[in-house]
């Protein structure tokens, strides 16, 4: 019997054939129309065979013959954190916001907490900031740079002042290394060994340190929010996501456009070619009602996401 402790060729084989099974069995699921469908408990997200498949397969799946779209939401993660910064979405207590009860079920959601020697909860903190910034802290800098897609780029510009990054790096590679640290930090535990080490060391604290002093309501903001449990923020983001896209936008889609073929893939709807336009159009009104601000969309072809090899790898046709 082969021992593949430490071999390390054999070890990246068998992760390999493991995906490759996993991919084929999920395959399978959709060709038999096979639909196993779940929705986890922690951020209310729908998983289906779409949302497990691997990218470079999805790019081969098509809808009546019908090559597929898939429509995002821009910085999904920091619009639908726009939900949290109007008070009235926090008044779990009204018998007509059920959906509101749901989204903040098993929370610590109005924290109270110590500022300035003087007891606070979130919910006045918001007010507070409401007050200055209007209703939904609808005039306030995070707000708008998050609506008009530059909240990274404002990020970036304050790290390239203290020189943080490389002079080799594109503003492509700043742009990814922000976003996903940022992303990481918001949803980490600050008070972890391990994430303290891999995202919360010396390295990668300009990246906070820099969303905090532009964004200074903010950054306090989800760390009350991450005070008693680090999850919160996490938990509730993927639960306004999930509320936003199922709830809003399915049912929008539905009532409107019921011909369409319509697929989720958690912040991410697909559809067929002739049908994309109508849905963004109305997934973007769904979503603006929702959240109270303007969401900005992408759309991307599945058949780009098939493997494209290598050019030395490219079947060599004889002319």
């Amino acid at each position: 019997m082969t021992n593949y402790k430490g071999d390390y060729p054999n070890l990246k084989y068998n992760a390999a054939m493991v995906n490759y099974n996993v991919s084929m069995g999920i395959v399978k699921d959709i060709m038999e129309l096979k639909n196993p469908i779940a929705q986890d408990d922690f951020g209310y997200r729908l998983h289906t065979p779409l949302t497990r498949i691997k990218k470079i397969i999805r790019g081969h799946i098509t809808s009546h013959g019908k090559p597929l779209v898939q429509v995002d939401i821009k910085n999904s993660q920091l619009l639908f954190s726009l939900w949290l910064l109007n008070s009235d979405n926090w008044k779990v207590s009204s018998k007509n916001h059920r959906e509101i009860r749901s989204i903040f079920d098993n929370t610590s959601y109005n924290i109270g907490y110590i500022k300035n020697n003087n007891t606070i909860n979130t919910i006045t903190f918001i007010k507070s900031l409401e007050k200055r910034y209007g209703k939904g802290l609808s005039e306030h800098p995070y707000c708008k740079d998050v609506c008009n897609g530059v909240l990274y780029e404002k990020v970036i510009d304050a790290l390239d002042q203290i020189f943080y990054f490389k002079d080799s790096w594109s503003a492509k590679k700043k742009r990814k290394k922000v976003k996903k640290i940022l992303l990481r930090m918001l949803f980490a535990d600050p008070d972890d060994d391990r994430h303290q080490h891999t995202v919360y060391n010396d390295a990668n604290a300009p990246i906070w340190q820099c969303f905090a002093q532009l964004y200074p309501e903010i950054a306090e903001l989800f760390t009350i929010i991450k005070m008693y449990d680090y999850k919160n923020l996490c938990m509730l983001l993927q639960r306004i996501e999930a509320t936003a896209m199922l709830s809003k936008v399915c049912l929008a889609l539905q009532k409107q456009l019921p011909e369409a073929p319509i697929f989720t893939i958690h912040d991410c709807l697909v559809t067929t070619v002739d049908h994309v336009d109508a849905v963004k159009e109305i997934m973007q009104k769904a979503i603006s009602d929702f959240i109270g601000f303007k969401a900005s969309v992408s759309e991307e072809r599945w058949s780009d996401f098939c493997l494209k090899l290598p050019q030395r790898l490219q079947p060599k046709i004889a002319a």
